[in-house]
């Protein structure tokens, strides 16, 4: 998506990361980065999962978490502040992206601090993190159409493709791997017969024209 810039005004990219339970289907934390995010983002993203977010003074009592079993008083006082209707734990497998952020020795450090398992999910399998999936496309089409100037998908320029040409095909019904030239089928029975390389050196002279050039040649050494 595209965000208008505070200092010079001009529209920059900016980069959505989102952390979900897969449990309860909820958004639990989200970053936004301009150009692309870093492993230090990667690494703050797990903090908000792990620490409860604090009320404001402007949000309304109904954002305010009603935790099952355990008073709101009881978990302010062990935050230190009103805690907002944001689930906080600590996760125990984390699937991720096939992005180089999460491939490095910052993501193995932050790994082994918090003691739980970073797996990429596995390559043209997008059931492993299907409802992070949905919860993007659902940002895509509910909630960024309500932002100013914002662009829908459907609405984005295609570049102009090119209209691929059928590969030829050789008489055996096999495509050629060499592109548009077709390959030659082997022939059967006896190897044609090569013919003769032709001669690289001019024909020997004859005996007098021999004669007069040795002579010439001994001439021009005694010199």
């Amino acid at each position: 998506m595209k965000a208008c810039e505070a200092v010079f005004g001009e529209p920059v990219s900016v980069h959505l990361t989102l952390a979900l339970d897969v449990y309860m289907h909820s958004p639990v934390a989200f970053r936004l980065t301009l150009v692309s995010d870093t492993p230090v983002d990667m690494a703050m993203l797990l903090r908000d999962v792990m620490m409860p977010l604090p009320m404001r003074p402007e949000w309304g009592e109904d954002l305010e978490w009603p935790y099952p079993g355990v008073p709101a008083a009881v978990v302010a006082e062990f935050a230190g502040h009103r805690v907002a209707g944001l689930p906080f734990f600590t996760p125990e497998t984390i699937t991720t992206d096939h992005s180089a952020v999460y491939k490095n020795h910052h993501r193995v450090e932050v790994q082994r601090v918090i003691g739980a398992n970073i797996l990429p999910a596995r390559v043209l399998r997008p059931t492993d993190k299907q409802a992070v999936e949905r919860a993007f496309g659902a940002i895509q089409s509910l909630l960024l159409e309500l932002v100013g100037g914002h662009i829908p998908v459907e609405a984005w320029p295609t570049p102009c493709r090119k209209r691929r040409r059928p590969e030829p095909r050789s008489s055996s019904g096999r495509r050629s791997s060499t592109g548009n030239k077709l390959q030659r089928p082997a022939l059967r029975g006896k190897p044609p017969r090569e013919s003769a390389a032709p001669a690289r050196f001019p024909a020997a002279p004859t005996s007098s024209a021999a004669a007069a050039a040795r002579g010439a040649t001994a001439s021009a050494m005694s010199l």
